[in-house]
């Protein structure tokens, strides 16, 4: 009989998980690495909390209009992602958000409101119109 290993859970889960782990059981746990790959579908999260800074204020995104299709909201993410480029926005991720049966393209984070404004006129120029977001 074949043995069937669940999927491993994604990373985010993991780090919102380690957020929350507590108890150590002293020298057992001194012995084991806090990072360890996942083995037969567990993973072996750290023993004592892990902090994670907050960010003070809000943050700032770009959207852009409503899109029909798969298709086109692909073209526009890498048009996006071309324009951001080219505009010096490093660090900016672009992601590709189906909203109902529609897409929107999100560009995030912006430290400022200021840099998320002028990321939006560059990609204005570049023919991409959008909206400013505060997240």
């Amino acid at each position: 009989m074949d043995t069937v290993r669940p999927p491993s859970p994604p990373r985010r889960w993991l780090a919102c998980a380690a957020l929350v782990w507590a108890g150590s059981t002293g020298a057992q746990d001194a012995a084991r690495p806090a990072d360890v790959e996942p083995r037969f579908g567990r993973v072996e999260l750290p023993t004592r909390p892990m902090l994670l800074a907050r960010r003070q204020g809000p943050l700032f995104g770009v959207a852009s209009i409503v899109l029909r299709t798969e298709g086109e909201s692909e073209r526009v993410r890498s048009l996006m992602h071309r324009l951001l480029l080219k505009a010096g926005a490093d660090g900016v991720r672009i992601e590709r958000l189906q909203v109902g049966a529609e897409w929107r393209i999100v560009g995030y984070p912006f430290a400022d409101r200021a840099a998320a404004e002028r990321a939006g006129v560059d990609l204005l120029k570049g023919g991409l119109r959008t909206e400013l977001i505060e997240f």
